[in-house]
């Protein structure tokens, strides 16, 4: 970790107390812990001043504001460590200026000095500041993992099992992170039935309009989220956006599921209109890079999904989602985290990438991602041939989505194939709720109402009460979770 050399340390003292007849005393211990609302970034530079967060302190101490400076490289620590903190302004990645454990500042009241002049003053210094620490303070977005790191990180995993994860009680990630449906009793049972199968991982949706609500809360419940999964040894595949779904989604209460329907309420990520306005990149970036720059260095993320299925928008929309996910890659990557980037391919043979004819989407897949990964929905001979195609990359391949039933994915076809080639799965669906995909795709055709049932759940792995929807599914998964990483177990189906 760099450390700010004394003449910096000096430059940032005077850049504050200018501004504010602060004088920093190193060494001591504050009360309140602040910050000094500038940020700069290896990629992306900027200065952000707003009203609530131009005076370091917490915003129920507006009379009364403290600063200091540190530089450090996972901001989740520094904020758990203290309650007072304000919310982030900007990404929250390569360089903070915080008053942490260290510095005491002269307590000062802004009435006494003109709101305007302040914010031009710590504006001016603030470039001097900048210019100062650019120079040779800023850490280096990271480049894509080279083919020998990726491969050398997978080798260090075990052979990875687990869903994509949503609580029963959630329609949609919204509905799953809001603080007002948030609900950590649920996911810790429903975590430990997760434990309970064996599985040692989980992918999980996040969404850009939760940091935009309320960052430092939405950060708070990733980390609740993160300890709840941690015991019960659980990594996480964080999802960043989506294409899937509703184009236009909202925040507040979500509209209940349509009965009979599959996945009826699940949400974009960003909606196509943000998609579409460029204006809202800045905000985008700060999503991005808030959260992955607040989680860069946790062992218990697994990885970072940037955009699930790109694409699934418009056809007339494909070039600016292509641009756009290249954009939120290099984001990603300018917050340097520790874990790799990846992004799905969507699998089968009539996809151009299986043709050597990739899609301008699927090649910055291909070419940004430093593990891979893909979607499987079909037969194993389809499974086995997109693996085949992929590993000729030389990278890791991961399946974060497989698993429909009628259409011929299931764990006994698909697992024998992924655990003898160390393929990391995850299927889709866990505990039947609210998203419904216990119901087939032809349930958007044709509603399963009025008591009628699928012959064979499409998706789905528990029933409500955390009983399996079949008993020989469970005991497999378990098999195949003891038998040694390469090794597939033998056990007849059903036992």
């Amino acid at each position: 970790m760099k450390v700010l050399s004394a003449q910096r340390l000096s430059i940032f003292s005077w850049a504050a107390a200018s501004a504010f007849d602060f004088v920093l005393y190193p060494g001591d211990n504050t009360e309140k812990i602040g910050f000094i609302s500038i940020l700069v970034n290896s990629m992306y530079r900027r200065e952000r001043c707003p009203a609530d967060n131009l005076f370091a302190g917490d915003r129920g101490y507006k009379d009364s504001y403290i600063v200091g400076s540190s530089m450090i490289e996972n901001a989740s620590t520094a904020f758990k460590a203290h309650d007072e903190v304000p919310d982030l302004v900007g990404p929250s990645s390569d360089l903070f200026l915080n008053a942490l454990s260290a510095g005491r500042a002269s307590r000062h009241n802004p009435k006494h000095v003109g709101f305007m002049s302040g914010l031009c003053t710590i504006l001016i210094r603030a470039t001097f500041l900048v210019v100062a620490l650019t120079t040779s303070m800023v850490a280096e977005a990271r480049e894509r993992w080279t083919a020998t790191h990726a491969n050398d990180w997978y080798e260090a995993q075990p052979w990875m099992i687990g869903v994509n994860y949503i609580p029963a009680d959630a329609s949609n990630e919204l509905e799953m992170w809001q603080p007002v449906s948030f609900n950590p009793v649920r996911i810790d049972m429903e975590l430990g039935w997760a434990e309970n199968l064996g599985m040692n991982v989980v992918r999980v949706f996040l969404h850009d309009l939760l940091w935009e609500q309320d960052a430092r809360g939405f950060r708070q419940r990733i980390d609740t989220f993160l300890a709840i999964s941690s015991k019960h040894h659980l990594r996480v595949l964080f999802v960043l956006f989506d294409s899937c779904w509703e184009a236009e989604p909202h925040l507040g209460s979500q509209n209940p599921p349509i009965p009979g329907i599959h996945n009826s309420r699940w949400v974009q990520s960003p909606g196509l209109t943000a998609v579409r306005d460029r204006s809202q990149e800045v905000r985008l970036e700060r999503y991005v890079q808030g959260v992955v720059g607040a989680f860069a260095n946790d062992k218990r993320v697994l990885g970072w999904d940037v955009w699930n299925e790109p694409g699934a928008e418009k056809p007339e929309d494909a070039a600016r989602v292509a641009e756009l996910m290249t954009k939120a890659f290099a984001w990603a990557r300018g917050a340097n985290p520790s874990q790799p980037l990846t992004s799905p391919l969507i699998g089968g043979a009539d996809r151009g990438w299986s043709k050597d004819l990739p899609t301008d989407i699927e090649r910055e897949q291909l070419a940004e991602s430093d593990v891979l990964s893909f979607h499987s929905y079909s037969w194993p001979e389809s499974f086995a041939a997109d693996v085949a195609k992929l590993r000729v990359q030389g990278r890791p391949v991961l399946c974060t989505e497989y698993l429909a039933r009628g259409a011929g994915s299931t764990f006994e076809a698909i697992l024998p194939i992924a655990k003898r080639r160390n393929i990391a799965m995850f299927n889709w669906g866990f505990v039947d709720g609210k998203t419904q995909t216990r119901l087939p795709w032809d349930s958007w055709s044709v509603p399963y109402t009025g008591g009628r049932e699928p012959v064979v759940w499409h998706h789905d792995v528990l029933r409500a009460d955390g009983t399996p929807y079949r008993a020989a599914e469970a005991e497999l998964i378990r098999a195949y979770v003891r038998a040694p990483k390469g090794v597939v177990p033998d056990i007849a189906y059903p036992p």
